[in-house]
């Protein structure tokens, strides 16, 4: 399920890397009806960066958001959704941090009813890692394991959530196209994502599945959120 919210903020301040605050903010919500989420090795939901006027202030190295703002919140599951959501329109505001925001309107949209195609536009950076020993290795879109990597990702989180390894067709494909580098800092840990063109050519199972929790890893963290074009 993908939740599309309206919120406003009168002045709020957050840092410049809030995904964790987000994060937190959706466990919160949903905690005590699902207390059996907060689990750091899965991903359960996926969301974007807030959308609408902010301005970066130099000397605090934080963000300022002001007015009407978007935000996208997904989620692998149909039932973690649906009790986001009324939560959400229970209280008609909510916490980002210390920050409060108010609920200005809120819909939602299930993977069935998008019109699926190969060409996607990624929403969050993906991130493509691989543990070596106890270091993280990021790898880079100029590498082809970037894609490999991504398809790997894939497929471990598809046998996660069924139980059952993935049979089906997956390709993904770099396009030419803009690239972008992200980095961001999640719980004193550097995090490298790639804003990238990217051709995904599978299933409609797994383009489903994919759609609702999102590609590559760090997906909880505000990782690999794609729209169809």
């Amino acid at each position: 399920m993908r939740i599309f919210i309206t919120l406003e903020a009168t002045t709020a301040w957050l840092p410049v890397n809030y995904q964790p605050m987000c994060r937190s903010m959706i466990y919160n919500t949903i905690r005590e009806d699902f207390p059996e989420l907060h689990d750091h090795f899965r991903s359960y939901f996926t969301f974007n960066r807030l959308l609408g006027r902010s301005t970066y202030d130099g000397s605090s190295k934080r963000l300022l958001f002001e007015g009407e703002l978007t935000w996208i919140v997904s989620f692998l599951e149909e039932r973690h959704g649906e009790v986001f959501m009324q939560r959400l329109v229970e209280r008609g505001e909510f916490q980002i941090g210390t920050e409060r925001f108010l609920l200005k309107e809120i819909r939602h949209e299930s993977a069935g009813e998008v019109r699926q195609t190969q060409r996607i536009t990624l929403l969050a950076p993906a991130v493509a890692q691989v543990m070596i020993g106890k270091k993280t290795h990021y790898f880079t879109p100029d590498d082809s394991a970037f894609v490999t990597q991504l398809e790997e990702n894939a497929k471990h989180k598809y046998a996660m959530h069924f139980g059952e390894a993935y049979k089906g067709t997956l390709e993904i494909v770099l396009r030419p196209g803009r690239i972008r580098k992200n980095v961001t800092r999640d719980n004193g840990t550097l995090v490298t994502g790639w804003t990238v063109p990217l051709s995904l050519k599978t299933s409609q199972e797994m383009a489903d599945f994919l759609y609702r929790i999102g590609i590559g890893a760090r997906n909880a963290s505000g990782h690999g959120m794609f729209e169809f074009q």
